[in-house]
């Protein structure tokens, strides 16, 4: 899961991290949630991230059926694993987008649809966490 590989990442550069994914009700074929909390200080905090400063989205069509921006706050970023340009997505309000095309790039160098191990670049390239 991209959520804990961040984590990882950003643990393995001398900070504090936590990742945890949350699932709904349904059993299959829901969207997935998953939470990373990123500071230089320890975090005692293990409740899901509901003013995120960035969202990351694997499945484009998740824009129309879902509020993706809720809670994101003022100057946050939205990273979407799309073949289209960030100007050409609308989340419906103004914020900062990039897009990568994760699927892609997975499947031209892992052989195989893995969008949680190729957007990884993209979000460290874009947030500047890791």
């Amino acid at each position: 899961m991209a959520a804990q590989a961040l984590a990882s990442a950003a643990y393995q550069e001398g900070g504090y991290a936590t990742a945890f994914p949350f699932f709904g009700a349904e059993r299959r074929g829901a969207p997935v949630l998953a939470f990373t909390r990123i500071d230089k200080k320890r975090i005692f905090r293990k409740t899901q991230v509901l003013e995120p400063d960035f969202v990351v989205i694997l499945d484009e069509t998740l824009l129309d059926t879902i509020n993706v921006v809720e809670g994101l706050k003022k100057g946050g970023m939205v990273i979407v694993n799309s073949a289209r340009k960030p100007e050409d997505l609308d989340v419906g309000i103004d914020v900062k987008m990039a897009t990568v095309d994760a699927t892609t790039i997975a499947l031209e160098v892992l052989k195989q649809p893995s969008t949680n191990s190729a957007i990884l670049g993209a979000i460290a390239k874009a947030t500047g966490l890791v």
